[in-house]
């Protein structure tokens, strides 16, 4: 058994949590204390994330002035940290009562935050999902995280340690809530007026992407392009910083997504070409990339420049072509072409006849 599973509890109700004690771990000294303190806090870990989970109390030590000061600044009360009653370990043990009054609605007031965060978080997951949850389902937990359904809506995905600074640059109605370590931000009526240049000054320098506005029940999508841009993004495929539109770069999207699938299809498209000599090797090459070049178009030598290298369509069939200039033609079976121009061209297409006539892959003529 592993450590992990060793120490892995069973809820018992009302609170409680069960497990084993394993004589493995069971020694008079050193793993002793940290087997009992990991079982503890393996307890409290789960009792903490528990849903149903009631707060009842809260405990704070402050052992130094250094902590006090801490303290005061993560309770919003830097005024504390200079009050002469409570400057001393003594004078905060004589105030203890004053300030157990004010951590009061402080730690209520945290937990409703904690609670409204994880409604959100909960409505953000739920509206994000693939399939769409149904339409009860989504307007109670909007109703329950305070946000209104809108109409239409863009998702935007940003780095998690960015989701707060750029939220709070954002209108209210925005929603934000981490999910899956990427920070999600919900955006009602993406189109409308100045919601450009508000997601232009809250993003800044940070990196956000965003997909396309779409009706509510088709988010999941927006979401997903969302996250696929600010991959590229963070690859150094797509712009590094700003605003990044999705839909404005769903090429470059296609391929880098699509990465891993376009090289093994490369790999097994050019494997013939390993079998190949170098300097063979390195002329299909060169017909490969005159082919894309010029999107198998032949007419294309018309007006090309002299000595350009054009690519003829791939297959057997036979078309009249009449470059105005001496130029290079790559490509499938050349031998199938009848080329009328320059003599230089005709020549060219002459000398290779005979040994391209029988060809069925890929065919240079130079």
């Amino acid at each position: 058994m592993s450590f992990d599973e060793d120490i892995a509890l069973r809820p018992a109700g009302d609170g409680v949590w069960e497990g084993e004690v394993r004589g493995g771990w069971w020694t008079p000294r050193g793993p002793l204390g940290g087997y009992v303190m990991a079982l503890m806090l393996a307890g409290f870990e789960q009792a903490v994330a528990d849903p149903a989970r009631q707060p009842r109390w809260l405990a704070l030590s402050v052992a130094s002035d250094a902590q006090w000061q801490a303290l005061c600044g993560v309770l919003g009360r830097p005024a504390w940290s200079a009050a002469p009653d409570f400057a001393t370990l003594r004078g905060r043990r004589e105030g203890h009562d004053a300030i157990d009054a004010q951590l009061r609605p402080w730690a209520a007031q945290s937990e409703l935050d904690d609670q409204r965060r994880r409604r959100r978080r909960d409505l953000a997951a739920l509206l994000t999902r693939d399939p769409p949850a149904e339409d009860a389902d989504a307007r109670a937990a909007a109703q329950a995280a305070a946000w209104r359904l809108p109409q239409r809506v863009a998702a935007a995905a940003c780095a998690d340690a960015d989701l707060g600074s750029i939220a709070r640059r954002l209108p209210p109605d925005v929603l934000a809530a981490p999910l899956d370590e990427v920070g999600c931000l919900l955006i009602p009526d993406p189109d409308g007026p100045g919601r450009a240049a508000s997601l232009e000054r809250a993003a800044g320098r940070r990196r956000l992407a965003l997909g396309p506005a779409v009706p509510l029940s088709e988010l999941s999508g927006s979401w997903s392009l969302a996250r696929a841009a600010l991959r590229a993004s963070e690859a150094g495929v797509l712009s590094e910083n700003g605003v990044l539109v999705a839909e404005q770069n769903l090429g470059e999207l296609l391929v880098f997504e699509a990465g891993a699938l376009a090289r093994r299809i490369a790999t097994a498209r050019l494997a013939p070409l390993e079998q190949l000599t170098e300097k063979a090797r390195a002329r299909m090459l060169e017909t490969a990339r005159a082919y894309v070049r010029h999107q198998g178009n032949s007419v294309a030598m018309a007006a090309a420049p002299a000595g350009a290298v054009i690519a003829v369509e791939a297959g057997r069939y036979q078309e009249t072509l009449a470059p105005a200039r001496s130029v290079t033609l790559v490509g499938r079976c050349p031998a199938q072409t009848i080329l009328a121009g320059p003599a230089a061209i005709k020549a060219l297409h002459t000398s290779r006849a005979t040994e391209s006539r029988s060809c069925t892959g890929g065919c240079f003529m130079k």
